[in-house]
């Protein structure tokens, strides 16, 4: 029993459960009831079967696979935060079926094409673990820097044009750590660093400095709250 805080959720009593071990406590499964956990809208849910690490659905606060037809100029939200989500096309960004590598369509974005996703709550990185990743198709080599503020340059691995790649971002603890193809390209462990939250929309295609990516993007995926790659993986 005991007593707990959560942002934006208020102070609730903890209810003793059968069977509370400290094995329990990693993995519930076996326990009666699994748990229950109030989420960032102090909604509550059950805890689902397995370790309190496991990468569920509700962790993923953004998720773009890019589904529609040759042209369109809108797309959809799968993650299950959609509420008063606005997703903008701009300049000559556009869904294209000349490539993709889930579903029949990505994201084309050429010359001055990028798109803006509307700030809200989920998306707020700041002192949390999260994961960024999706698959690109560069056609250009222009728009080909990564970097960051805070004297860090972001090595993604080497620009391969004319095939699709998959590269990601995480963030455990204190070191963050990038990744081509499953392939770890760089980590930086720097305590004193955080994502900087801000009420600007995410920009996707667009660099700060106006740089433009030009190719195809498909299944962009931001997680909240869990470094879903440390060790190199297949993806």
């Amino acid at each position: 029993r005991g007593m707990v805080l959560a942002r934006n959720a208020g102070v609730g009593a903890v209810r003793s459960y059968v069977n509370d071990t400290l094995e329990n406590v990693i993995d519930r499964s076996n326990a009666s009831p699994f748990g229950i956990l109030r989420d960032e809208s102090a909604a509550q849910r059950a805890v689902r079967k397995g370790t309190v690490t496991e990468v569920s659905f509700d962790d993923t606060v953004l998720l773009l696979n890019f589904d529609g037809t040759n042209g369109a100029t809108t797309t959809t939200n799968g993650s299950a935060f959609t509420s008063n989500q606005l997703i903008t096309f701009s300049g000559t960004s556009e869904i294209s079926t000349a490539q993709n590598k889930f579903g029949g369509s990505s994201l084309k974005l050429t010359t001055d094409g990028f798109l803006t996703v509307a700030d809200r709550p989920e998306l707020d990185l700041t002192y949390q673990d999260f994961t960024v990743e999706w698959w690109e198709y560069r056609t250009s080599t222009s728009g080909t820097s990564y970097s960051a503020t805070e004297g860090i340059d972001i090595d993604m691995g080497s620009i391969d044009l004319n095939q699709w790649n998959h590269f990601a971002l995480t963030r455990k603890g204190e070191s963050f750590r990038t990744f081509k193809n499953g392939v770890i390209q760089q980590t930086d462990t720097r305590p004193e660093l955080f994502v900087r939250a801000s009420s600007d929309s995410l920009q996707i295609g667009k660099s700060q400095g106006g740089n433009f990516f030009e190719g195809f993007i498909d299944g962009l995926v931001i997680t909240r709250g869990t470094a879903k790659y440390f060790d190199a993986f297949t993806p």
